[in-house]
């Protein structure tokens, strides 16, 4: 437009006055001609102070001179207004953050003589998206740490944002991910599982949890994921994807897995044993046992099951029971017993041998006894057929050549037969007020021990010891010496028990023979004659030094080796035919 100098002041203050929001207008040498009063209150300084151009040259914020300065020189060569962004310093000191517009005044031949700036406050908006981008900061930072996988797809199933816990979990790059089709990592045999369920979250609009399936990382290994997905909805309330959070379930599931798979080895285990194994509360109510059991009993599971244990005992056992069982549950301690006689469901009685401990549960906390129980019925028996008959083989103990004693835990002597009598010339009497270490020599004292402790400490017998023992006279004879362990009616070890077979004379022939196999030996490798002995093969069982000192060879060397090693292969039918 053309305007002469006073129109333009008039048109110019006409223009700017009535605007509600910061305007000024610009000479083209940027000096500062027009504001309005939304201007001075923007900045702070009255008119008088804006007309001072060393006070409106400072205005802007000296960062901000080379954006302004491009915007000019755009608008100068497009002739098209622009925005762009600047801050104001304050008269008293503050900043304030602008966004203006500039576009220009011309007067003939397109010459700019004005430029005019319609300047708008940005602060609040600068503040949301200062409070919007630290939101986003925070949450972004969330997403990297937390152990989750966070995710989002569209509607096809390609991933369009998530973390870097999901580039772990699939081992591959965000890169590579991103963009990435859900079939390319879901195994076939899953995938049209996932398309269902992602189908009935778009279908629905409704969140879906605890979705589980396999999927397959970069370097082919199999993972187990869990998977809450949610639909993402654009402005209009459109679903436009999914977003989900996914976790790591591979080892919670391999464990649960292994638990069924413990569960029904055990479970088999317990039906196959031939003991019967229960579980009680605290009141004695049977909840779980196995077949055993019901066999045992003579009840059927639904007969037997929640039912207290007072079914099969005899009341006058009843408070024995509970007794046992309250010291278990006040000490911790295991119950190893013999527990009173059981009544079946048909009147007979069985005896059984129990092995109890407490019943926790994930917190510790006691809520029971579980129990193995072993029928002794048919020990029981041959218990008192033993008693009964325990006479008569105490009688044959003291027929028998080999000796036989029994000592108690101290090592004191507390029975033996009369062999072992005879040969450590004690009476039974005299043994036993003795211990094993006067009948033993000196020097097999401690051995003898370490072997009762040995017994004591595992419960396992030791055969074939070759011990020495000392006779009343102070002689010295041998024996081959078998202990085993003695236990009362509660299978505790009360002392030991030994078979010993005297074998001094075979010691002594043994002697014999090694004094005469050394004096030939010793004869056979000083004579100058070659001697040698082979197996049926031709190997060499013997040589003596002359022969080694002949073929050049060790004794070590020879042993073993075949006489075809040392002969020539034309000798081989003669020496076989030999």
């Amino acid at each position: 437009m053309e305007l002469n100098t006073t129109k333009q002041n008039q048109f110019i203050t006409g223009l700017i006055k009535p605007v509600s929001q910061p305007m000024i207008v610009t000479a083209a040498d940027r000096r500062l001609l027009h504001w309005n009063a939304a201007f001075s209150r923007l900045t702070g300084y009255n008119n008088k102070e804006l007309g001072d151009p060393i006070i409106s040259a400072g205005l802007t914020a000296p960062e901000w001179h080379e954006s302004e300065r491009k915007a000019f020189e755009k608008l100068q060569r497009t002739g098209k207004s622009q925005i762009f962004q600047k801050e104001y310093i304050r008269k008293n000191g503050t900043r304030v953050p602008l966004e203006v517009l500039i576009y220009q005044l011309s007067q003939g031949n397109s010459k700019v003589h004005y430029y005019i700036e319609l300047i708008t406050d940005i602060t609040e908006r600068k503040n949301v998206d200062k409070a919007l981008r630290q939101s986003e900061d925070k949450y972004r930072r969330i997403l990297e740490q937390m152990r989750e996988s966070y995710f989002e797809v569209d509607l096809a199933g390609r991933f369009t944002f998530f973390n870097d816990s999901l580039c772990r979990g699939l081992g591959y790059s965000r890169e590579e991910l991103m963009g990435m089709n859900y079939k390319v990592y879901t195994p076939t045999e899953d995938a049209e599982r996932v398309f269902q369920a992602y189908n009935q979250v778009y279908l629905t609009g409704e969140p879906l949890s605890l979705l589980t399936f396999n999927q397959i990382r970069k370097d082919g290994t199999r993972i187990v994921v869990e998977n809450s997905v949610y639909p993402l909805q654009n402005e209009k309330g459109e679903i436009i994807g999914f977003g989900g959070i996914s976790r790591n379930v591979t080892e919670r599931v391999r464990a649960e897995q292994a638990l069924t798979r413990s569960e029904e080895k055990y479970r088999t285990i317990l039906e196959d044993i031939e003991e019967g194994y229960y579980e009680t509360d605290l009141d004695g109510n049977y909840t779980f046992f196995n077949d055993i059991i019901c066999k045992k009993l003579g009840y059927s599971r639904e007969e037997l099951m929640g039912v207290n244990f007072r079914i099969h005992t005899d009341p006058e056992d009843v408070q024995k029971i509970y007794e046992a069982y309250a010291e278990m549950y006040r000490t911790g301690k295991p119950l190893k017993w013999y527990s009173p006689a059981q009544i079946r469901k048909d009147g007979t009685r069985i005896f059984a041998e129990d092995s109890v401990s407490l019943l926790r549960n994930e917190k510790g906390e006691i809520i029971g006894y579980r129990g193995i129980s072993h029928d002794i019925t048919q020990r029981k028996q041959i218990e008192e057929a033993l008693r009964q008959s325990e006479e008569k083989y105490r009688t044959i103990l003291n027929e028998i050549e080999d000796g036989y004693f029994e000592v108690d835990l101290a090592g004191n002597y507390t029975f033996a037969n009369k062999a072992y009598c005879q040969y450590q010339n004690y009476t039974l009497d005299e043994l036993k007020r003795a211990s094993y270490k006067q009948t033993t020599s000196s020097r097999e004292v401690d051995k003898i021990f370490h072997l009762f402790n040995q017994v004591y400490k595992t419960g396992e017998p030791v055969k074939n010891y070759d011990s020495t023992y000392t006779r009343r006279d102070g002689s010295t004879g041998f024996l081959e010496l078998a202990i085993s362990p003695i236990k009362d009616e509660k299978g505790e070890i009360i002392g030991f028990r030994g078979v010993t077979h005297d074998i001094t004379e075979r010691k002594q022939m043994e002697e014999s023979l090694r004094r005469s196999e050394e004096r030939y030996r010793t004869i056979m490798d000083e004579i100058h004659d070659d001697y040698y002995e082979n197996d049926l093969a031709g190997n060499y069982t013997f040589v003596n030094d002359a022969f080694c000192r002949t073929l050049g060879y060790t004794v070590q060397e020879l042993i073993g080796m075949n006489f075809r090693d040392i002969r020539p292969p034309e000798d081989y039918p003669k020496i076989y035919e030999e």
